[in-house]
């Protein structure tokens, strides 16, 4: 810290004891030595100073580890009266003392500043003109009233005598003995981290009386050598206490008062600053231009500010080398944080003393905490701090030190706040010193916009953004504006043949082109390098595929952009960009204007990103709707350009064709553009019916389904839907032709033909109902289901390469059966004995067929995916052929039901699969197991398999997470059978503890992380079953189920585990299973099931003749338990005692 002259604490009275001025004066050597130590030290050695420093002065104590402790909860109580309070966070000594008096709760007595804390909204600047008053009068009961009052913010109901106080020999001792008398104690909810009631503004209160007593007394008081210095030194003293309420009470308050402290100091350097200048100028002058007079009076003033700004700069000094310095190290990250926190507004109240690499240094040191709350904050206050132009034009070398350590931070750091505060933080520095930043440090930066968490991408976006424009946008407006001035002045030349011409301007720069080609350059750029993207954009190829990775990267970069780049959601400027012809040869093109084949690429899918942001869900429902009928009128116009400009490329055809998934098709009808309509909807049926990507197949035939669905253009869609039907139908005719479907061995070129029509047939039966196309047979030809019913006998010889055709041709027929199927639903009349006959056929023979795939016999050697969607079609076809509409009298012969046989055929394929050898091609499929459980999962849902049988599932899900969806939909489905129904929920209750134990069994051991899987599990399962409740108001899961199969089964199961333990690690471990019990014990509805568990604990117990001790850690997870239970019967308004529950 910055001072001028020597030291004033000469000058100041003193009045506090010897030992406190002796005790200070050594830790001021020790901090001083210290400090020197560590000027040139680098930043790997400074890791010691993160090491707890209370060695260096405390007050004798029994142990250290009371400080390592963690604090536990204590219930309030409140005594009668208003103002004297009593809670379980506070300590009352019961051995009698000379020095110490326990705190009377008289009513007669005047409240105290403690008691007037309390309140929500106190008069503190009255309370503190009371406080001067009475210490104007009497300064010692002022002080004792003020010591005590820190001490009782602390929660102990003890007060230092007045004879202890007076005595200087005496108060070290009342400290020491206060403090051995509480280490004996274990830690408590003291009052400032209290979540209690009466504790809720009381930090506030504190905080603000002790800053407005430094502002009330900054004239007077302040300065008087004793209410500083007894107060500095009380708090020093009790900061250094291993107790750890008065360490943390007494640090707030010391660091709290500095920062008033560093506002005066500042005010009074601002102003001892003008006095000097004011002063010097007086000096300066000559003759009758002196004034003596005034020169006096500056001079006087200027030595009483100087004294007043030295007695401040001794006081912080003091606070920061006695107490900041240790408590920056403390055990306890609380407190490390405060340190931290105020050590950041010091340098902003105070720049003129703590701007200063010497105070910086320790916000650096603690970007190496190993706590990530003291890491995030050091990261926060450097952040305000370099915001302020006058604060970091000080911080250079600071930050050019610990940089690299910033860097990591941002890119690897464990706590997703701290990443985020990093990245702001480099991002701040980036903007005044990029120089500072190596190559692949921006590389790596900029390589966070892949991340897999938003708040990181949002992170980054501004540094993208601010690279994007300096390294990309700035320069291709530059050359723009250049190639447009000499376009200029060339078409000036051609007409200067004119006698009279009109003078020729520059266009003005479209900058929302310059933006979208520097997003799409930049993203092109964080894609080279990779899958080949090496070399020339423009080396003669006429597309590029975009992979998953890439089509991620720019997804994130949309989404990370799209609130820091204004033009992103300009849409329609990004539309008509695309429209122009960006070929090498093209004559509108300008220089800074023109795509390469990759960066135009990457513009459709930006374009398309930006549409889905658009149309977003949001809570305005009705802003969302304006912009979606806004979007939908524009791109009604500009789409088909589009569409019809890229219908030669597949990758970006792929993305365009989702388009109209996003548009509101009534507005057609507002534009009266029926022919737009049908032109938009020609275009998607001839994209499908001559491409064979799969993607792109599958994304045209759901927009063709949306546009279908507008009712009110089904006159102008049908013919052109029904046209593309008859197309799909004549290329698979045409391509089975002439040929033998079981027996052929397909060249080649039929292998492509039949496969590519097959697939456009299955993309289509997925979403438009093609029965009577398929059963056409007015031409006298062979139905469509026919040929398809011959491909699908064909997959049971197993050619390697047609897989995708047989499983094409499964789901051909898979589909039609269900548009069967809905025609029956939909139409009650469709009473046709043919068409029943030919539908009940149709399933015998698919069913029969698909069994046939899945069997062991030798005499088929189908290809696993083949076999695998078979199976899963058997389910779903068990599925649709029990639904309520079979039961009926018209349709029950076509009711199927799977019967014990069938059902213990499944199971046996599923088992085969999973247990079976796995060939090369099968490992590198990654979601072999997810094709064959997820049907599995289904079949147990909709009870094509018994419950019992999901065990396997949760055995399969427990080692995969690729599982975890299907079997929680299984659990959800299975749980909103339970209401009202007592059989389902008792046979679903008995498997879920069973899964449960299982797990436990498993996973459960002596680390406490290792029930982290099964505890997860629990949640689900017990969020399946609120949600279930949660279904109706009058039906609810029956609770008896859950009170005999979840609550008694889980208490004898642990109980009786816990008594057979040996070792008391066993029985520790044993004991967590409460921990899953805790979990259920909050989904409790009645209370009577309360009363009933606590008895079983009871009797159970006793039975096993084990006794819960609550300071026995292993018993913990029962107590948990047990307070679950009783917080339900307290919100009741009950609780439990021996034997019964009481109101």
């Amino acid at each position: 810290m910055v001072t001028t002259g020597s030291s004033r604490r000469s000058a100041r009275n003193k009045s506090i004891p010897n030992q406190f001025i002796n005790q200070e004066s050594a830790r001021k050597r020790q901090s001083e030595r210290q400090d020197n130590s560590d000027d040139d030290s680098s930043v790997e050695s400074d890791q010691d100073e993160l090491e707890d420093s209370d060695h260096e002065f405390n007050l004798p104590a029994p142990s250290q580890s009371l400080i390592d402790k963690p604090s536990t909860s204590s219930t309030k109580s409140k005594a009668s009266s208003k103002r004297r309070r009593l809670d379980a966070s506070e300590v009352v000594m019961e051995s009698s003392s000379q020095l110490l008096a326990q705190v009377s709760d008289s009513v007669e007595e005047e409240p105290s500043l403690y008691d007037q804390a309390l309140d929500e909204k106190p008069d503190v600047e009255a309370l503190v003109v009371a406080w001067m008053t009475e210490y104007r009068a009497d300064k010692i009961p002022a002080l004792r009233d003020l010591i005590n009052y820190v001490i009782r913010c602390s929660g102990c109901r003890m007060a230092v005598t007045q004879e202890a106080f007076e005595n200087e020999g005496l108060t070290v001792d009342a400290l020491q003995e206060l403090q051995e008398e509480l280490a004996k104690r274990p830690n408590h909810d003291y009052p400032i981290i209290s979540r209690a009631s009466v504790h809720k503004h009381l930090k506030t209160n504190m905080v603000s009386l002790f800053q407005t007593l430094v502002d009330q007394c900054q004239h007077e008081i302040l300065y008087d050598g004793t209410l500083m210095d007894t107060l500095q030194s009380w708090l020093i003293i009790m900061s250094s206490s291993v107790y750890r309420p008065f360490r943390h009470t007494s640090t707030l308050i010391a660091l709290k008062v500095t920062s008033s402290l560093c506002t005066l100091a500042d005010n009074m350097k601002k102003e001892l600053d003008t006095t000097t200048r004011q002063f010097r100028a007086e000096e300066k002058k000559r003759g009758a231009a002196r004034n003596a007079s005034k020169i006096q009076i500056l001079r006087r003033r200027l030595e009483v500010l100087t004294q007043k700004h030295g007695n401040l700069s001794d006081y912080i000094e003091d606070f920061f080398t006695s107490l900041f310095v240790h408590r920056s190290r403390d055990v306890e990250t609380v407190i490390r944080v405060e340190c931290f926190r105020e050590l950041g507004q010091w340098v902003l109240l105070y720049p003129s003393g703590f701007a200063d690499n010497q105070y910086f240094r320790y916000l650096g040191w603690a970007l190496n905490d190993p706590q990530a709350s003291v890491r995030s904050e050091a990261i926060k206050q450097i952040q305000k701090t370099v915001k302020v132009e006058a604060v970091a034009e000080k911080m250079d070398v600071f930050l050019q030190r610990f940089l690299q350590r910033l860097v990591e931070m941002a890119l690897y750091d464990v706590d997703l706040n701290t990443r985020v505060h990093a990245i702001g933080l480099c991002h701040l520095v980036h903007q005044g010193h990029a120089e500072w930043f190596a190559h692949d440090q921006q590389k790596d930066m900029a390589d966070l916009l892949l991340s897999t968490q938003p708040r990181i991408r949002k992170a980054i976006a501004p540094w993208i953004k601010a690279v994007i424009e300096k390294d990309l946008f700035l320069p291709s407006v530059s050359q723009v504006e250049s190639s447009l001035a000499s376009l200029s002045v060339a078409s000036s030349a051609q007409s200067s043949s004119h006698f009279l011409r009109q003078p020729t301007s520059t266009p003005a720069v479209n900058k929302a082109w310059v933006a979208f080609k520097s997003i799409a350059s930049f993203v092109a750029d964080r894609m080279r390098g990779s899958h080949g993207l090496d070399g020339d954009d423009d080396m003669g190829e006429a597309t590029w595929v975009v992979d998953i990775k890439h089509k991620q990267m720019i997804e994130n970069t949309v989404d990370a952009l799209w609130n820091v780049v204004q033009h992103l959601p300009d849409y329609q400027a990004l539309a008509d960009f695309l429209a122009r012809d960006h070929s090498a040869g093209a004559q509108e093109n300008v220089d800074g204007y023109r795509l390469t084949n990759k960066e135009e690429t990457i513009l459709v899918y930006v374009f398309v990103e930006c549409l889905r942001m658009l149309t977003k869900k949001r809570k305005d429902e009705t802003q969302l709707d304006q912009t979606r009928n806004d979007l939908s009128r524009n791109l009604a116009q500009s789409l088909p350009k589009l569409l019809g400009k890229y219908r030669d490329d597949t990758s970006r055809l792929s993305q365009l064709v989702q388009v109209p998934l996003l548009m509101n098709m009534n507005v057609y009808l507002e534009l009266r553009a029926e022919d737009s309509f049908k032109e938009l909807l020609r275009q998607l049926c001839t994209v499908y019916s001559n491409v064979n990507d799969t993607e792109l197949l599958q994304q045209c035939a759901l927009s063709i389904q949306h546009m279908t669905k507008t009712n009110f253009m089904s006159d102008a869609s049908q013919p052109l839907v029904d046209e593309l039907q008859t197309t799909v139908m004549t290329q698979l005719r045409s391509a089975c032709q002439g040929k033998d479907l079981y027996t052929s061995r397909f060249s080649e070129d039929s292998l492509h033909a039949i496969t590519t029509a097959v697939v456009r047939l299955d993309n289509l039966t997925a979403v438009i109902d093609v029965c009577d196309v398929l059963d056409d047979l007015t031409q006298e030809r062979t139905q469509g289901t026919e040929l398809i019913m011959n491909l699908v006998d064909r997959s049971t010889l197993g050619y390697e390469n047609e897989c995708q055709l047989s499983k094409s041709a499964l789901a051909v027929l898979f589909h039609y059966l269900v548009w069967r199927c809905a025609q029956v639903a939909d139409d009650d009349s469709l009473d046709s004995t043919a068409a029943q006959v030919l539908l009940e056929r149709r399933r015998d023979w698919t069913l029969e067929k698909c069994e046939e795939l899945i069997s062991s016999s030798s005499d088929v050697t189908p290809l696993p995916q083949v076999r695998r969607l078979a199976y899963g079609i058997i389910v779903d076809m068990y599925q649709l052929f029990s639904h309520h509409v079979f039961v009926g009298s018209l349709f029950r012969h076509l009711c199927l039901s799977c019967t014990a046989s069938k059902q213990e055929n499944l199971v046996s394929f599923v088992k085969h699969e999973l247990a079976e050898p796995q060939t090369e091609e099968s490992t590198d499929d990654a979601d072999w197991k997810v094709d064959v459980l997820t049907p599995y999962a289904r079949a147990i849902a909709s009870g094509v398999l018994p419950l019992d049988q999901s065990m396997l599932l949760f055995d399969q899900g427990d080692q995969n997470e690729d599982l975890q969806a299907p079997m929680l939909a299984m659990v959800e489905a299975i749980t909103q059978g339970l209401p009202g129904n007592s059989q389902k929920a008792e046979d679903a209750c008995r498997l879920f503890m069973d899964v449960l134990k299982k797990s436990f069994e498993k996973y459960a051991d002596a680390n406490y992380r290792s029930m982290d899987k099964t505890l997860k599990l629990t949640r689900a399962l017990c969020k399946a079953l609120k949600s279930a409740d949660d279904l109706n108001e009058t039906r609810k899961v029956p609770q008896e189920a859950v009170y005999e199969h979840i609550h008694a089964d889980g208490i004898n199961y642990c109980l009786t585990r816990a008594a057979g333990c040996s070792a008391e690690e066993e029985m520790m471990v044993a004991l967590k299973f409460f921990r899953i019990l805790a979990l259920f014990a909050k989904q409790m509805v009645r209370a009577r099931d309360v009363g009933r568990i606590h008895k079983l604990l009871e009797q159970t117990l006793a039975q096993q003749q084990l006794t819960p001790q609550e300071t026995q850690k292993q018993w913990e997870p029962y107590y948990a338990y047990v307070k679950s239970l009783d917080e339900f019967l307290k919100n009741k308004g009950l609780r439990y005692e021996t034997g019964h529950a009481e109101s």
